[in-house]
């Protein structure tokens, strides 16, 4: 699959309380995670729904502001759940088309970026045999 952008809707959010020690990362709260997840949007030509997908958030700060970072991935058998996670403990999955699908939301601005699926690698064509 080429990457596409994933459409998506959101309504107003809230912000969540730091916990981590480190002060580029915190941990999101899971009222928050729950905000943020009941409003991802995946449209069933992506892989859809959302609930398709394992959906991992972290707490970062990227440019002095704070943000919660999302990949959802559909690699994995077996049932689907949300994950807090600290930003080391994403996947960070480079290809998979849309099976991986990534974004961020800014607290600040109660604003999610556009969620985008990851590129997909070329199949190699056929090798020639010879005999």
């Amino acid at each position: 699959m080429k990457a596409q952008a994933v459409a998506l809707a959101l309504g107003v959010l809230c912000a969540s309380a730091a916990t981590a020690d480190d002060p580029s990362q915190w941990r999101p709260s899971q009222a928050l995670v729950a905000r943020i997840d009941a409003h991802l949007f995946v449209p069933a030509k992506d892989g859809g729904p959302r609930q398709n997908y394992d959906r991992y958030y972290a707490g970062a700060v990227q440019d002095g502001r704070r943000v919660v970072l999302i990949e959802l991935d559909n690699f994995d058998p077996g049932p689907r759940t949300v994950h807090i996670v600290s930003p080391s403990q994403i996947p960070r999955i480079a290809d998979g088309g849309c099976e991986v699908i990534t974004g961020a939301y800014d607290v600040a601005a109660h604003r999610l970026s556009d969620l985008v699926c990851n590129f997909a690698l070329p199949v190699p064509p056929p090798a020639k045999l010879r005999g």
